[in-house]
């Protein structure tokens, strides 16, 4: 059996799509572990600081090792800036992050790499110092995306930019695309002067925005729900959505009979990280506290502050639920537009309503806007009205569900964590890089697997 280690940096949001491609290895006998930037059992109040120690903790939880590399001290100093910036901003100062101290986690992986001599890498692709190093090793390395977001594409505007997604041009999206004219060179910098400083050739301008491994790149999504990508070249696939092995709160645990079959089920969740907004979570209560509706809460940091007030009658709250089980059960979903919970929301075919937080999750509001799975509005500028109006227009419109069940379809012709696991094996055995027939789709699926490696 190989080994195989997988690299990413802390936040859970990255740690998971990975952990179920990890679990799948394990489950067919290989040698798997973690290697993150972080500390293990560290005491923080600092809610994004939280986040980013529990992850090794996590993985060890899932019973997969988790060694951890001290990160690097911009990383430390500035991962408690990344609340104060949004939209395209934020994804600026958040690939600067990652794409600072190269050289020394570079270092850090060859030392590692020589310890354990893995046959193969697998990484998220904001984890830059993989291809770096596995270059240097001669191993094969697997870049992951969580989605389609950061490619380029015909009608597709900056990434993170939060602009809709059409070829039509505005003031404000030529200003926004001369800002990343200028910052992706920047990327571009650190990454190839890293590379430049252990003695490798320089990757292709524009990093950030394209596939960049040379042995494979998986997209966790379907390009029949993606805005049209392009320069994909012929070693990126998408295999759909990686959860089908998460393990969260027990199901059990939850009080699924409390569910109310006749009335429309609406569930509500801002994530894992910045969900402490009691306003926004009491501001949906209030617009949908009448008889057609319930409404079931995941209210996380914000829930001991709505437990202290009033709580609507047709309103179930709860710290947290078990989000991949819960799903299938109601009816619509208002999400803070996170990659995960956008893909669990379609595979359990449901319709959404965005309130994005941060992040590429503007993105994914247009995205969902785009292909009519549902609505989408700023978390910061609305009213309970524009709650009521949103629900009822994807209630009473069904192309929204519509829309949905089709996703739905699509995902389950796919499995992310089988069908990694044959690929990483095929690098492994084969020892070059994949590449795939022009006459196939860039979507793999469990039917039609066997056509791509022949």
């Amino acid at each position: 059996m190989s080994k195989i280690l997988f690299l990413s940096q802390p936040a859970l949001g990255h740690v998971n799509p990975l952990l179920n491609i990890a679990l799948q290895l394990k489950e067919e006998g290989h040698d798997v572990r973690f290697l993150i930037p972080g500390v293990k059992n560290y005491d923080t109040k600092i809610k994004i600081l939280q986040n980013l120690t529990a992850a090794p903790e996590h993985v060890e939880n899932a019973g997969i090792r988790a060694d951890v590399v001290k990160p690097h001290i911009k990383l430390l100093l500035k991962a408690p800036l990344i609340p104060l910036t949004k939209g395209l901003k934020e994804m600026h100062f958040v690939a600067g992050v990652f794409s600072d101290g190269l050289p020394y986690y570079t270092k850090k992986l060859l030392d590692y790499f020589q310890e354990w001599q893995p046959d193969a890498i697998v990484h998220e692709y904001l984890f830059f110092a993989a291809n770096i190093a596995a270059d240097l090793e001669k191993i094969p390395y697997v870049c992951v995306y969580h989605t389609g977001l950061p490619f380029y594409g015909p009608q597709v505007p900056p990434f993170a930019s939060g602009l809709e997604i059409t070829a039509e041009t505005s003031p404000e999206k030529e200003k926004l695309i001369a800002q990343e004219k200028k910052f992706l060179p920047k990327v571009d910098a650190k990454i190839n002067a890293a590379r430049a400083h252990f003695g490798l050739e320089p990757l292709a301008s524009n990093i950030l925005r394209r596939p960049y491994s040379s042995w494979l790149n998986l997209v966790l999504s379907h390009e029949k729900i993606e805005a049209e990508r392009s320069q994909l070249g012929e070693n990126t696939l998408y295999i759909g959505p990686s959860f089908s092995k998460r393990k969260d709160i027990e199901a059990g645990d939850f009080p699924f009979d409390k569910l109310d079959k006749t009335k429309y089920k609406v569930y509500v969740s801002l994530g894992t990280i910045f969900n402490n907004k009691p306003q926004i979570f009491r501001k949906i209560m209030n617009a949908l506290d009448n008889d057609v509706y319930q409404v079931i809460i995941s209210g996380g940091g914000a829930f001991k502050t709505l437990q202290k007030g009033k709580v609507p009658a047709n309103c179930l709250l709860f710290e947290s639920v078990p989000q991949v089980d819960l799903l299938p059960e109601i009816d619509l979903f208002i999400t803070h537009g996170g990659n995960n919970s956008t893909n669990e929301a379609l595979t359990a075919g449901k319709p959404l309503v965005v309130l994005p937080v941060g992040g590429e999750q503007n993105d994914n509001r247009q995205k969902i806007e785009h292909i009519q799975a549902g609505l989408g509005f700023d978390i910061d500028d609305f009213d309970k009205e524009d709650i009521a109006e949103n629900i009822e227009a994807i209630r009473e419109n069904k192309i929204f569900s519509d829309t949905a069940a089709r996703a739905q379809k699509y995902f389950a012709e796919t499995d992310a964590p089988l069908t990694s696991a044959r690929l990483i094996c095929w690098l492994i055995e084969n020892k070059k890089p994949f590449q795939r027939k022009k006459s196939l789709p860039y979507t793999i699926t469990k039917h039609n697997f066997n056509e791509y490696l022949r």
